[in-house]
């Protein structure tokens, strides 16, 4: 049965005081600093991609840039302001490609991916763009794989 799984590893909705314990909470553990995004809790995240395993075909990592003002709020998403110029970057990973069966590598992996979707999201707010040198090519990640042909799977 064609199913997706959606999951928000960084927990919860990014305020300045959730930021900033994620910025703690990096920097007490020697982790890369992020710029635009909290750093992931990946219990969750491990948690399903091992118990899942051999029910999904792939993970969509999927990267929201909004260029008026930041992030809005839920309450501004809902009536539609601050999120009218949004631009949405997919990358899809097969499931073969994690290490599914390793959960120091699994969590590796997610944070990898945290921190080029904060150099995406870098690059978004300095160009208005994803792709370097402004080229938003939309349907096609950069593997080649369609991306509108996915199910069932693991969004991120």
């Amino acid at each position: 049965m064609p199913s997706v799984i959606i999951n928000f590893p960084e927990g919860t909705r990014q305020t300045a005081t959730k930021y900033q314990q994620s910025v703690d909470f990096a920097a007490s553990r020697n982790m890369t600093l992020l710029t635009h995004l909290m750093f992931p809790r990946p219990k969750g995240f491990i948690a399903t991609m091992q118990s899942m395993e051999g029910c999904l075909d792939a993970v969509v990592d999927v990267t929201i840039g909004f260029s008026e003002g930041g992030i809005p709020s839920l309450w501004q998403y809902c009536q539609g302001t601050g999120c009218r110029n949004t631009r949405i970057h997919v990358r899809r990973w097969m499931m073969e490609e994690l290490p599914v069966d390793s959960e120091e590598l699994l969590k590796e992996w997610i944070a990898e991916r945290f921190r080029e979707k904060d150099e995406l999201l870098d690059r978004f707010y300095r160009t208005g763009s994803f792709e370097e040198g402004g080229d938003e090519s939309g349907g096609q990640a950069k593997s080649g794989r369609d991306v509108r042909k996915v199910a069932p799977e693991y969004i991120v």
